[in-house]
């Protein structure tokens, strides 16, 4: 501590004065260095508390944000597999159309077309899923940067005010 550094008066229980003195002496500082040490090391636990759980939420959201990409991929693999039955059921339906003769040739070409269909019907739902899922994404994305960002600024802060803390870093 400098002679400049402000001053604080502090009334202490004579006992609470001996220990601090015994231990001060210990650890061969004045009184006042041992109390500004004590001072300062009760902000530790707190700030690295704080640090650990802002660095989980942090983990938590990146989590989020990969579950997310995979939902993404899941859903463009099964629109590709529905694209892929679709022109499979379109090449049927145009093989069965060209060779029907019957009644039955032509109930067939009625069933392909249903699949048809259902396959046309199921793409558009995952095509509106696909975009819910990248709206989240991107919002997901969004609030991650935004958490890193005061996450640091807030660290800047913590570290110029106290320079004893820690510095750990987050992903």
């Amino acid at each position: 501590m400098k002679q400049d550094d402000p001053q604080f008066k502090l009334r202490l229980k004579p006992e609470l004065k001996e220990r601090l003195e015994g231990s001060a002496k210990e650890s061969t500082r004045t009184l006042g260095a041992e109390i500004v040490a004590r001072l300062e090391n009760s902000f530790k636990p707190q700030a690295a508390s704080t640090n650990r759980e802002v660095e989980l939420l942090l983990a938590a959201v990146h989590t989020q944000f990969e579950t997310l990409d995979l939902k993404v991929q899941l859903i463009t693999s099964r629109l590709e597999s529905l694209r892929m039955r679709s022109k499979l059921i379109q090449f049927d339906s145009e093989r069965l159309t060209e060779s029907a003769k019957t009644d039955a040739d032509f109930a067939r070409v009625g069933e392909s077309i249903e699949q048809l269909k259902a396959v046309e019907e199921e793409s558009d739902v995952l095509k509106r899923e696909l975009v819910v899922v990248l709206d989240q994404q991107a919002s997901m994305n969004k609030q991650y940067q935004d958490m890193s960002a005061m996450v640091s600024e807030t660290r800047a802060e913590l570290e110029k005010r106290f320079p004893f803390v820690r510095k750990t870093s987050h992903k």
